[in-house]
């Protein structure tokens, strides 16, 4: 087997993978230690805005979510 195949299925199953892993992205961020779900959130979201009684008062989504939106 060449170089090329091993590296493409690795990289198959690794997109497999990740495209298994957010099935369910509410249930993934929920059990997601704090470095995870900071992880998430900075892939998704280009900003999120907290008012002061701690309320979501703006979201700017990053491309690709926005785009999957």
């Amino acid at each position: 087997m060449s170089v090329a195949s091993i590296e493409s299925e690795e990289i198959d199953t690794a997109l497999t993978d990740a495209l298994r892993e957010l099935a369910n992205p509410e249930r993934r961020y929920l059990d997601g230690t704090a470095l995870e779900r900071r992880l998430l959130n900075a892939t998704m979201f280009k900003r999120i805005v907290v008012g002061e009684n701690g309320d979501i008062t703006d979201i700017v989504l990053r491309p690709v979510p926005r785009a999957l939106k």
